[in-house]
């Protein structure tokens, strides 16, 4: 049966001409008179087919034979017709021969006509709506019928049938149209993607002899291989397409699907990348995602196989779902980097006591199976950015580090011993950083022979290793201040003088003091339990230790304050940043309404810096972030005029739309600055616009001219009070920088000239400039604060506050746990806190929006606080509540890391040393990476495993430092300390005092109650409460990347991609690859599979268009056959006639 189908799908349309003969010749045999008209066409055709079928020439089709024969007969019949009017003759005879030719020569069409029908029913086989529902409405097709028969009576019985035909037929296109048919029909074209490995971890092939220098003989012979595979792909895969991906960390799409005649890729195309990581299913993702619809997919993937980010395998089964092939080429199969010393880690105890001597272990892999490696070790102890090297156990006392070791093969072990400084740091604990650091001084067989100098093939990022010791919460509190005074005091040193008279022990630190390594700053912060930053505006801080601060807070439980003054806040540049999103308030006001509405006017000139157009657009986007809603902004620049690209216009809520204007400018070479200046100055002088302060930054590299009229417009401007900054960028002499300089000192007081040649230093430029705009943010008036909530940071605090002398405007976060303790002045109904506080994460944060620079000889806003019984009380609650909760040893915190991920355990026991089997565990990492790029925060979900045994695990993929912080709650009746609620029933005595967990001073009364110090009252006791009973933290470091733990290439995972996909698997020899590169292979049949979807909805409304006026022309024009058949009979004699002379 199956066969029979088979042969009627080939042969549909000779079966169906042959069925018309036979039915001739059985009518004949029945005694009926044949129609003899049709028999004899299709006996011609049928003829005609076999014919042509037989006939073979060289380079035609049977198809293209039977085209010109029918053009050729078909031109015969058209002399034939123009000879019949120009002559009259005609010759029925000669008519009927041609076109009986005629028919003859079209039944060489059948086989491309029979497999043509053939494949439109099986295409209309695959048709799929995607609004099917519409197909209901066919159901109006009966009563149309049922309407248009009666209305249509008057047609005549032929065009009656005809016009209803017509109008069911546009009935039945038009909802087809709605229900939007898609046809899926095979492709035979192929898009081929290369995919190419460039992480570090790819064996190179260095060619030292090279005239261009040392060049990667393995890298040039992909890239070779490329080209001339897209070169030498056939003339028959012209339409296919190319396209290239480079991948390390991220995959780029550098040449995006095209059907061109070479690829030619480089390093340059990808721009900046993180060769250190490997993730092969992030660039088989970008591929998936980067195939055109309805061609044939397939990626040829380049890579060693050793991926360390992402999991390959599960993106190559959703490409075999998807029909997505991938073909590998396995790069340095085989290889082993035998020549590699490894520093593996770096074994210390993660917590220690105070003036303890602690053992450290460094352990160091020899990878070469027989050679022994020489070199120096040493192990450095990092603390407060200050290095001493750690003695190593059987070492003489003499003999100073870097040590000189012997590795064999294998693993080694090396014992080091730290002591303690003596002096008062060897009381107090600190957290410090541990770092190992191995130099290979030379390599030599095991009997001394064959000794190489260093060695040769050692990747040196792996030849260190740290580790973290975490010193516990000692109430510590770090006071970080923009900078010293002119006398090299402290601006906020009676606040400090004041805390530390509460007994707190503050370090004070200007910011430039900080570490600038985000993961150094990270392990300092750590010695803090709480962190206070005093006025210090957000350009000081880079985005690194932004994050860092964040994540100390949110992640590690430690207290921040945020002190305020002129440089802080909305004022300070803080919006967006990482340290507003830990901070109770919004630094941008919210309101339109507020008074001091500032100005600004970006005057962009094109950039000869690398990517400078790239970071016009970011700093002028950085500028619009930190103005607030109701300042006003205009961006100018040359596109052959002076032009608005950002007409000048209020900033308004949707920042958005700003950027997305910005992003599309495109700034041109300007001539000279004049008519830029000029307009900026009418347009910031403009008094419709009511400007209070009014600012214009120029960005470029000084080329433009700067004339009179130019010159004009800024003395114009230090009249009206216009400020201007500019900012040199990649300037080529000294003759610009002092143009640049010119303009800024021609305008009024308080412009600046900055001269830039990295471009990392423009953020922080435009961050100070954009500030001096937006003067809405500040209110330097007195008035009274109104305390509106005692509780927590103000549970002691009484009405009336002494008042304040200004403070910086903010919104209240609209969050459920931020709280306004203290109010400010309102302005048009819209609220402003003087004081907020919320649970930010483990941590507590506070905003204090007014200031603390009071002190003797100089007044801040804070005077009349300073001078008050109220400023010591006030901020020893605020730092108390906002201080990082207990640490006790009753939680022992454990970690290991194995194979990208962390393991960590927590042991928690009670004074009895029994199990706490009853606790509510909390935990979060500080990654090294923090929040960017839109990644989660790593939140840790402990289980209990055993009595007392909780467990938790988190993916740690990236080299740099882990800080871990578990916080156990637990249900209990609890204390309320003078700063912090929820305090376990426990006291300790210090300096002959007795005081509760949080510090607040306490005495025993004779009948054992305890009393507070303060007012003799009882100590509350709050019933079965919530509380922290105590926390811990550690930190785990992954010294280097997994790109170089790996000694081996891993070919096994990439001809497992390929067979899970059905992909193929080619070497990389050069011999190999010229010769797939000239077969043309890579370019082969389309997986199986692979289909179009074509859109049909068109074609259908042009027809419904076309019927339409079938449907008029039917109803208006009345053409009967009876009719043309009696013209048609008139009017052939009078062509048969001839004519007359």
């Amino acid at each position: 049966m199956t066969r029979l189908l088979e042969l009627f799908a080939d042969y549909w349309l000779l079966l169906a001409l042959a069925a018309v003969v036979l039915v001739a010749v059985a009518r004949v045999g029945f005694g009926r008179k044949p129609r003899a008209i049709w028999p004899a066409l299709a006996v011609l055709l049928i003829g005609g087919h076999f014919l042509f079928a037989s006939i073979s020439l060289k380079g035609f089709q049977t198809w293209e034979l039977a085209g010109w024969a029918a053009l050729g007969v078909a031109g015969l019949l058209v002399l034939a017709a123009a000879y019949l009017l120009l002559t009259g003759f005609w010759s029925r005879g000669l008519a009927r021969v041609l076109a009986a030719l005629l028919i003859v020569a079209l039944g060489g069409f059948i086989a491309p006509a029979q497999a043509g029908g053939v494949s439109v029913v099986r295409s209309l086989r695959t048709v799929e709506f995607v609004q099917p529902w519409w197909l209901l409405l066919l159901l109006v097709i009966p009563l149309l019928i049922w309407f248009s028969y009666q209305s249509l009576a008057g047609l005549g019985p032929i065009r009656r049938w005809v016009a209803l035909s017509i109008r069911c037929l546009l009935v039945l296109l038009l909802v087809l149209a709605l229900a939007e048919p898609r046809l899926r029909r095979p492709n035979d074209n192929v898009c081929v993607l290369y995919v190419v490995d460039r992480s570090l971890s790819v064996p190179q092939e260095i060619d030292t002899g090279s005239a261009e220098g040392d060049r990667d003989r393995r890298w040039l012979r992909l890239q070779q291989f490329v080209n001339a595979a897209v070169l030498q792909r056939g003339t028959g895969h012209r339409n296919d397409l190319s396209g290239a991906i480079l991948f390390a960390r991220r995959p780029r799409l550098v040449l995006p699907p095209s059907p061109v005649d070479k690829l030619i890729v480089t390093d340059a195309l990808a721009g900046a990348m993180d060769p250190n990581y490997t993730d092969i299913a992030a660039a088989i993702k970008l591929a998936m995602a980067s195939f055109p619809e309805g061609t044939g997919k397939r990626i040829v993937l380049f890579s060693d196989g050793n991926e360390n980010l992402g999991n390959a395998e599960e993106q190559a089964n959703l490409a075999r779902q998807n029909g997505v092939q991938i073909d590998v080429v396995p790069l340095g199969e085989g290889y082993r980097h035998e020549n590699e010393v490894l520093v593996q880690a770096v074994e210390a105890p993660q917590q220690t006591a105070k003036g303890t001597r602690l053992p450290v272990r460094v352990l160091v892999r020899n990878a070469h199976p027989t050679r022994v490696v020489f070199g120096k070790l040493e192990l450095l102890q990092n603390r407060e950015g200050k290095e001493r090297p750690i003695p190593m156990v059987g070492r003489a006392e003499n003999e100073e580090s870097p040590y000189t070791v012997r590795l064999v093969p294998g693993l080694n072990t090396f014992t080091f011993r730290d002591k303690a400084e003596g002096g008062k740091a060897s009381d107090e604990e600190l957290s410090y950083t541990y770092r190992a650091v191995f130099t290979p001084l030379e390599s030599r067989n095991a009997d001394d022979t064959d000794r190489q100098i260093g060695l040769p093939g050692d990747r040196i990022q792996n030849n260190k290793a740290m580790a973290h010791v975490i010193a516990r919460g000692a109430r510590r509190v770090l006071f970080v201040e923009p900078d010293l005074d002119d006398d090299n005091t402290y601006p906020h040193q009676h606040l400090i003088d004041q805390l530390r008279a509460a007994r707190f022990i503050v370090l004070p630190r200007t910011v430039g003091q900080l570490p600038q390594n985000k993961d150094e700053l990270t392990v300092y912060l750590s010695n803090f339990d709480c962190m206070i930053i005093a006025d210090v505006p957000a350009e000081r801080f880079t985005e690194g230790q932004q994050e860092a601060v964040r994540s100390n807070t949110y992640d590690q439980g430690c207290g921040l304050v945020f002190v305020g003054g002129p440089d802080s806040y909305g004022a300070g540049g803080y919006q967006k940043t990482a340290i507003e999103a830990a901070l109770p308030v919004d630094c941008e006001i919210k309101a339109m309404k507020a008074a001091g509405k500032g100005g600004l006017v970006l005057i962009m000139h094109a950039s000869e810096m690398a990517d400078g157009n790239k970071w016009q657009k970011e700093i002028a986007k950085l500028a619009i972030d930190r103005l607030n809603a109701i300042d006003m902004v205009g961006v100018l620049y040359y596109d052959g005029s002076t032009t608005w690209h950002v007409p000048f216009q209020t900033v308004g809520e949707d920042k958005a739309r700003l950027k997305a204007l910005v992003d599309r400018m495109v700034p041109g070479d300007m001539m000279d600055f004049d008519p830029f200046l000029k307009a900026a100055y009418d347009t910031l002088t403009d008094d419709r616009h009511g400007l209070a302060v009014k600012h214009c930054i120029v960005i470029s590299d000084g080329d433009p001219q700067l004339n009179a009229v130019g010159r004009r417009a800024l003395a114009d401007m230090q009249r009206a009070g216009v400020t201007c900054s500019a900012v040199g960028v990649a300037t080529h002499s000294g003759a610009e920088d002092k143009k640049m300089s010119e303009m800024a000192e021609g305008a009024a007081k308080g412009g600046r000239y900055y001269s830039v040649k990295n471009p990392n230093d423009l953020p922080a430029i435009y961050m100070r400039e954009s500030r001096r705009v937006s003067q809405s943010f500040l209110y330097t008036q007195q008035f009274n604060p109104k305390l509106i909530l005692r509780s927590g940071a103000t549970d002691k605090l009484d009405a009336p506050l002494p008042d304040l002398h200004g403070f910086v405007r903010t919104t209240l976060k609209p969050s459920a746990l931020a709280e306004m303790h203290i109010e400010g002045p309102k302005t048009f109904d819209q609220r402003f806190p003087i004081l907020a506080t919320w649970q930010y994460g483990l941590g507590r944060s506070a905003a204090f929006t007014s200031d603390a620079r009071t002190r003797t000889g100089k007044e801040g806003w804070d005077r009349k606080w300073a001078a008050s019984e109220i400023y010591l009380k006030f901020w020893e609650q605020v730092v108390g509540w906002a201080m990082r909760g207990l640490e006790t040893d009753r939680m022992v915190l454990t970690t290991e890391y194995r194979e990208g991920r962390v393991r960590v355990v927590v042991e928690a026991r009670d004074e009895n040393n029994r199990p706490l089997t009853d606790l509510k565990l909390e935990g979060k990492v500080s990654a090294p990476g923090g929040l960017a790029e839109g990644r989660a925060p790593i939140e840790l979900k402990f289980e209990q495993r055993a009595g007392g045994y909780y467990e938790a695990e988190f993916k740690a993929e990236e080299a740099g430092s882990y800080i871990v912080n578990a916080q156990a709650r637990q249900r209990a009746p609890a204390y309320t300390g003078r700063f912090r609620p929820g305090l376990p029933m426990t006291t300790t005595e210090k300096d002959g005092q007795l005081q509760l967990a949080d510090g607040t001073p306490v005495r025993r009364a004779p009948d054992g109650k305890l009393l507070y110090a303060d007012d003799g009252t009882p100590v509350k006791i709050e019933e079965e409460v919530e509380r922290v009973v105590d926390s811990r933290r550690t930190g785990v470091t992954i010294s280097y990347s997994p790109e170089f733990a790996d000694l081996e290439t891993n070919a096994t995972l990439l001809k497992n991609l390929a067979r899970i996909t059905g992909g193929k698997v080619y070497t990389e020899d050069p011999t190999a690859l010229k010769d797939l590169a000239a077969s043309g292979e890579v370019y082969g049949r389309a997986p199986e599979g692979t289909r179009a979807l074509l859109p049909l909805w068109y074609w259908l409304v042009f027809l419904v268009g076309v019927g339409l006026l079938a449907d008029v022309g039917v109803r208006r024009i009345s053409l009967e056959p009876g009719e043309v058949r009696a013209a048609a009979t008139k009017a052939w004699p009078r062509l048969r006639k001839k004519p007359q002379a």
